[in-house]
């Protein structure tokens, strides 16, 4: 299950949104990564790799 983590600059000023799985959902798969800007953006993009079955 892919899941949202916000991250914020070293410096404090901005954040973004990553969105993290594992391909087919296994433990010893690789993470993978996706990056946005805004929280919205994410969920969707997290929805979709959700409804892929990663």
């Amino acid at each position: 299950m892919a899941s949202v983590i916000a991250r914020e600059s070293k410096v404090g000023e901005s954040v973004s949104h990553q969105v993290k799985w594992r391909p087919g959902g296994g433990r010893k798969a690789p993470w993978q990564t996706g990056k946005s800007d805004d929280e919205p953006s994410a969920e969707v993009f997290r929805d979709a790799v959700n409804e892929h079955k990663q």
